[in-house]
């Protein structure tokens, strides 16, 4: 299908693997092979939030979580990671 405007319809019913595809296309040809980083690194240490927003999936309400702060080991983990 290539860069053309494509239809909610499509988005919503083509398979996935070719949706994958096309989207890896897009990518290279917008990119080719260059890679590129940001030194802003978001590191979370704590799993609360005072807002509530109903699409967040990053913070968790106080009664659902375990612990509310990350330990200094899972800190390193994440920062490993990357």
């Amino acid at each position: 299908m290539g860069a053309q405007t494509i239809s909610t319809n499509y988005l919503l019913n083509a398979p996935l693997p070719e949706l994958l595809e096309q989207a890896a296309t897009l990518r290279d040809c917008g990119h080719a092979d260059r890679l590129s980083y940001s030194r802003k690194v978001f590191i979370p240490l704590t799993r609360l939030c005072r807002d509530s927003c109903s699409y967040c999936t990053f913070a968790t309400t106080p009664s659902k979580v375990p612990t509310p702060y990350l330990s200094p080991d899972d800190v390193l983990k994440d920062c490993t990671r990357g």
